[in-house]
């Protein structure tokens, strides 16, 4: 299950979903899947393994945390990937959603955007001139590990 940030709406295009189902979300039209139940923009499929956007960004990591310790408690090897910005490194969320993961093992990848300025901090606030966003990880036990996000065989 991915647990989006507001630019991941290509997560749902690689998994063929229906663009114009897209289009219907984005105008909440009579045509929308979620019938006017979420914010335009804000898509959702839960078909496509694709949970409901945000407007609160940090929550991200929280919800993926969770989901995949509930799904590891019932013994599914499903796993969750959660997405936030780098300026979301600065909030209590993204501390909390890093230590769950690592006192549970919650089977969750967690991806940090470094876009350089983000809508709520600028990268240098969250603490990007002193050491990388993945080397945050070693803080909490987990493994860390920086990818350069233009590098298509890397990611």
């Amino acid at each position: 299950m991915c647990f989006p940030t507001y630019r991941l709406s290509a997560w749902l295009m690689a998994r063929d979903y229906p663009l114009i189902d897209m289009v219907n979300q984005i105008f909440s039209n009579a045509e929308d899947p979620l019938q006017g139940k979420q914010l335009p923009i804000l898509y959702s499929a839960k078909d496509y393994g694709f949970y409901s956007l945000s407007g609160n960004l940090g929550s991200r990591f929280g919800h993926a945390v969770g989901w995949a310790m509930a799904k590891a408690y019932r013994g599914s090897d499903d796993i969750a990937i959660g997405y936030i910005g780098e300026g979301s490194t600065a909030e209590g969320s993204f501390h909390e959603a890093l230590t769950f993961a690592r006192v549970y093992r919650a089977p969750v990848i967690l991806a940090i955007t470094n876009n350089q300025w983000a809508i709520s901090f600028y990268s240098g606030v969250a603490g990007s001139e002193q050491t990388t966003f993945a080397a945050k990880a070693i803080a909490y036990g987990i493994p860390g590990l920086r990818v350069d996000g233009n590098d298509v065989l890397a990611v």
